[in-house]
């Protein structure tokens, strides 16, 4: 989008006919008629009642490999959205996608990595078990391959309750998780029944939420 008016307090919006339709950012800066980052938003096709989706989406993956005279700030990233469930099992893309279907009833339907799209999701069914699911996103430390850094990814999460998104459901990476950091404990999804509380919690730390 180009040519907006200028403005500190915009609402940007997404309509489409089939999925969520939701306010994406508010506020929104506006500036030299483009938006201010991050630059990405992806919502889920809307599920019905008992469903949660968690949604992580960033500002590139491209270079995601090592490229020749480039390293550091140059290289793009790679991010694995992860959570922990109540039971203690870990969901994640690659080493563990879980099941909508069977136990545990959570899954990660897709790894960014496959296809270099810059997009990852959590789905928790309504057969899930109740409790606390700890939401976190792990930015894997290959040196020279992955921008060793948070800053600049444009990284942000978005919750929802079936359709509606959840109090509280956007959070970007603190400015302090820097480039010392693995994992960003983004916040804790409630399931009782078929509803979900969320609760920030927006550290970072290298040891897994």
């Amino acid at each position: 989008m180009t040519g907006l008016a200028a403005g500190s307090s915009r609402t940007l919006k997404g309509e489409r006919t089939g999925y969520i339709n939701a306010i994406l950012r508010d506020p929104v800066t506006i500036s030299s008629g483009i938006m201010a980052g991050p630059f990405v938003d992806a919502l889920p096709q809307a599920r019905g009642t008992g469903y949660a989706t968690i949604i992580l989406d960033w500002k590139t993956t491209q270079p995601v490999v090592s490229t020749t005279g480039c390293t550091g700030s140059c290289l793009g990233w790679e991010f694995d959205l992860s959570v922990k469930t109540p039971s203690g099992t870990y969901i994640h893309p690659s080493s563990n996608p879980g099941d909508l279907m069977t136990s545990p009833y959570v899954k990660s339907p897709r790894d960014s990595y496959n296809d270099l799209l810059k997009m990852e999701t959590i789905v928790v069914a309504p057969s899930a078990g109740n409790g606390v699911y700890r939401i976190f996103v792990d930015k894997p430390t290959y040196s020279g391959k992955w921008n060793p850094s948070w800053t600049g990814s444009g990284a942000s999460v978005q919750a929802f309750s079936a359709a509606a998104p959840l109090s509280g459901y956007y959070s970007a990476p603190p400015t302090a998780c820097g480039s010392s950091y693995r994992y960003w404990h983004v916040g804790n999804l409630t399931k009782s029944g078929t509803s979900y509380t969320w609760t920030n919690v927006n550290t970072c730390t290298n040891t897994k939420p």
